[in-house]
C-alpha cells in the first residue's frame, strides 16, 4: 500500500480518501471504510478499510446501491430521471478505490454549483483542470487489471487485452463512453468481448453525426442475439504509424495499478508523453515520468522505478560518474523518510558492482572501492553529489543517518 509520509511519520494512504457527503463537495466512489470501531493510543479515531466481496446480484448489495441512489437524489432532486453513473453507487472490486469517472463528476456539477453559488461552467472548469483519468486509465481502475499489449511491430493496429474481466456493456458506456468517443475522433477504436453465447461482440462509441455533443454507442454480433454479460475486453486502436505505436506500447507497458499511477519510460518517448498531456516535469532526470494525475511528487516518481531502472542509474554513476536527478530524490528520501524500499536500491547497486567487476574492501577502520583494473576509486561524502552520498551510506553505513 502506498503510504503518505511526512518527515518520517505515516499519516495515511494514497489509496484511500475522505468520504464527502456535503452538497458543496465532489463525492468520490463509495468505499468500505470504518471510522468508528478503532482508535489510536490517544483515543483518536482510526480509519479501517477492507475489500468487499458482496455479490452484484445479492440483496445486500442491491440495498446498498439503492441507499446511495436515494442519497444522491436527496442532495439534488433536480437529477431525478437522469442516469446515475455506476461508479457513484457501487464499490470497486477492492472496495478501496475513491476515484470516479468524468461522467460521475459531471453528474454532480449542478448540485455543487447550487450549493456554492457558482455557475455550472465554473464548476466544470475546476473539474476539467483536475480530471486525472484518460479512458485507458479509467478502464484499469474499473477492472483492477493492466492490459496485455498485442501488436505487430510492422503494423499500425494495436489491441489492449484485459483478459480476466467480466462486465456488462453498460459498464463500459457509463465509465468511458464520452472519453472513448472523443478518442475515436482522432484514433478509431473498437471494444471487443466474448458473450455468454461464446461469440465475439463489438462495441463502438462515437460522437453523434448531428453535432449534438452526445456519444452514440452501437453493439453488434454476427448472430444478432441479445448481448448480456461479456468476458475479456479488447480495446482495438488504429494508429497513425508504427512510430506512434512504439511510443504507445512503451507507455502502456509502463503503467502500474498504484495510485496515483506513475509510469517510467526512456527519454526517447518524452515528446509523445508530453503531447498526450501526461508528462511529469522532471528536469535533469535520467528517465521520463508520466501520470494521469496533475501533481506528482519526487517520492512518487522514485517509487515508480523498477530494479532495472535502478541498475541503469547505478551503472551510469559508476561507469560514467553521471548523477541524474533521481539520486537527489533518493538522498532526500534516505535522509528524511527512512528505510522504506532502500533494499532494492542496494541490491541493484551490488549487482552493478559485480557486473562491472568492482571490488569492495572493508577493514575495521577503512574501506576501499577498486575498479575492474584494481585502481582505487575516490568518493567524497562531504563535497560529492547525492549519488556519492547514497553510494557510501548503502555500502559503508557508519551512523544512524
Amino acid at each position: 500500500m502506498r503510504r503518505l509520509i511526512l518527515k518520517g511519520h505515516i499519516y495515511g494512504s494514497e489509496l484511500l480518501a475522505q468520504q464527502f457527503t456535503k452538497p458543496e463537495h465532489l463525492w468520490g466512489r463509495p468505499m468500505s471504510l470504518d471510522l468508528t470501531s478503532f482508535t489510536d493510543e490517544e483515543g483518536n479515531p482510526v480509519m479501517y478499510a477492507w475489500a468487499t466481496n458482496k455479490s452484484p446480484a445479492g440483496d445486500e448489495e442491491n440495498a446498498l446501491v439503492q441507499e446511495r441512489i436515494d442519497a444522491l437524489l436527496e442532495a439534488d432532486p433536480s437529477m431525478e430521471g437522469t442516469p446515475i453513473p455506476v461508479d457513484l453507487v457501487t464499490v470497486s472490486g477492492s472496495g478501496l478505490d475513491p476515484e470516479i469517472s468524468p461522467e460521475a463528476a459531471a453528474y454532480q456539477v449542478h448540485r455543487i454549483a447550487q450549493a456554492r453559488g457558482m455557475s455550472e461552467e465554473d464548476v466544470q472548469a475546476v473539474i476539467d483542470e483536475y480530471t486525472t483519468g484518460r479512458f485507458l486509465g479509467i478502464l484499469c481502475d474499473l477492472f483492477d487489471e493492466l492490459p496485455t499489449v498485442l501488436y505487430l511491430p510492422e503494423g499500425t493496429a494495436m489491441t489492449l487485452l484485459f483478459r480476466d474481466v467480466a462486465y456488462q456493456q453498460r459498464d463500459i458506456i457509463d465509465c468511458v463512453g464520452s472519453l472513448a468517443a472523443q478518442v475515436d475522433k482522432h484514433l478509431p477504436l473498437r471494444f471487443y468481448g466474448t458473450t455468454d453465447s461464446r461469440e465475439t461482440a463489438e462495441l463502438t462509441i462515437q460522437m453523434d453525426d448531428q453535432n449534438s455533443g452526445k456519444a452514440v454507442a452501437r453493439v453488434r454480433s454476427v448472430s444478432g442475439r441479445p448481448i448480456g454479460q461479456m468476458s475479456s475486453l479488447g480495446v482495438h486502436l488504429d494508429l497513425p504509424d508504427s512510430q506512434y505505436m512504439e511510443h504507445l506500447a512503451a507507455v502502456v507497458s509502463a503503467m502500474t495499478l498504484n495510485s496515483p499511477m506513475v509510469g517510467v519510460v526512456s527519454r526517447k518517448h518524452e515528446q509523445f508523453v508530453k503531447d498526450c498531456g501526461l508528462l511529469v516535469p522532471t528536469e535533469g532526470s535520467a528517465f521520463t515520468y508520466f501520470s494521469w494525475f496533475p501533481e506528482i511528487s519526487s517520492s512518487q516518481c522514485l517509487y515508480a522505478l523498477h530494479a532495472e531502472h535502478k541498475m541503469q542509474l547505478w551503472q551510469s554513476f559508476l561507469a560514467d560518474r553521471q548523477q541524474p536527478k533521481e539520486f537527489d530524490w533518493l538522498w532526500d528520501h534516505y535522509y528524511f523518510e527512512g528505510s522504506h524500499f532502500l533494499l532494492e536500491w542496494e541490491l541493484a547497486l551490488r549487482m552493478v558492482l559485480e557486473r562491472l567487476r568492482f571490488q569492495v574492501e572493508r577493514t575495521e577502520h577503512s574501506y576501499r572501492v577498486l575498479d575492474s583494473s584494481s585502481r582505487e576509486c575516490h568518493f567524497d561524502f562531504s563535497r560529492g553529489g547525492c549519488a556519492e552520498k547514497v553510494f557510501l551510506k548503502l555500502l559503508f553505513p557508519v551512523d544512524l543517518r
